[in-house]
């Protein structure tokens, strides 16, 4: 994929939308449609918050495809121009989570009447039979099924479930509230709330298991095995879970290649068997040469 790509989003009361477009050979041509229906909090939702709801949803969506390249996104409310433009005490919290997020992605937002939005228009007000279901056709899903296989990581973890459903609950409390805070629910999925600029919202999973270490040493390989620092940064960016650190150090601690680039073994042919001891000459009428800072040198 190496052209410019578009982004069209759109909300309604039901749903929300994304499409992604790209330009190859001069034309414009769909890549991907996503859709997934809104929750009950969610259709409480104020129209820019519902729209920029959509925006997030389809940039972590597509993120594999399209972080780190230009992106337009299009969207058919026009006071959604001005959101990375806003100050703080300009939004309200989800705004300025929302805000944090798109801040995150090369991206320029632009206004188009819903009328020649037509594709996220129509997706955003079509019903999935299934709550919670998300409707995706794109092309090449291997970066998806990662995030679907991390996705059943934090299916089987009942103190994540825990935390969903405080998030998606109708009536906020304190907990859902202080959960607000750290934690977000992205097409069914539990993300971390980026702490440091730039970084992507990391999937909230449990570790110690056969998972996470096939992901640390996944990584660990395809990153020329990176000692653990570097290792925590680049996982930061997929997923993040307690005793993280101290899992990656033990996964590093036993890779084979990390080992023998450590520790190289001596060719045969340089054994000791095979050396043998050389008299060396003794040298005689040295004359020694000293630099001195100030007065140059002397012999």
């Amino acid at each position: 994929m190496d052209g410019d790509f578009e982004m069209h989003t759109d909300a309604s009361k039901i749903g929300i939308a994304a499409v992604l477009l790209q330009k190859q050979d001069d034309e414009l041509k769909v890549i991907a449609y996503a859709s997934r229906p809104t929750t009950p909090v969610e259709q409480r939702y104020a129209a820019i918050e519902s729209e920029a709801l959509a925006i997030t949803w389809g940039l972590t969506h597509y993120r594999p495809y399209i972080f780190g390249k230009k992106v337009k996104v299009v969207t058919d409310h026009q006071p959604l121009k001005s959101l990375l433009h806003r100050k703080e005490k300009e939004m309200s919290g989800r705004l300025l989570r929302h805000q944090a997020i798109i801040q995150m992605y090369d991206v320029e937002i632009v206004y188009r009447p819903g009328k020649e939005n037509p594709l996220a228009d129509a997706l955003s007000r079509q019903r999935v039979e299934n709550e919670g279901k998300v409707v995706t056709f794109i092309e090449g899903t291997n970066e998806i099924e990662k995030t679907t296989n991390l996705k059943n990581i934090q299916d089987r973890s009942k103190a994540i479930q825990h935390i969903k459903r405080k998030l998606l609950q109708e009536d906020e409390d304190i907990e859902s509230m202080k959960l607000q805070d750290k934690f977000m629910v992205i097409n069914d999925i539990v993300y971390g709330i980026p702490k440091k600029e730039g970084q992507l919202p990391p999937v909230i999973i449990e570790g110690g298991n056969r998972e996470t270490e096939t992901l640390i040493r996944t990584i660990h390989k395809a990153n020329s095995h990176i000692g653990a620092g570097k290792m925590i940064a680049k996982l930061e960016n997929i997923a993040i879970w307690n005793k993280m650190k101290s899992e990656i150090e033990k996964v590093i601690s036993t890779c084979e290649e990390c080992q023998r680039r450590k520790n190289p073994q001596i060719p045969s042919r340089y054994t000791s068997s095979r050396i043998r001891p050389h008299s060396l000459p003794i040298l005689r009428n040295l004359r020694f040469i000293t630099f001195v800072a100030a007065g140059g040198l002397l012999t």
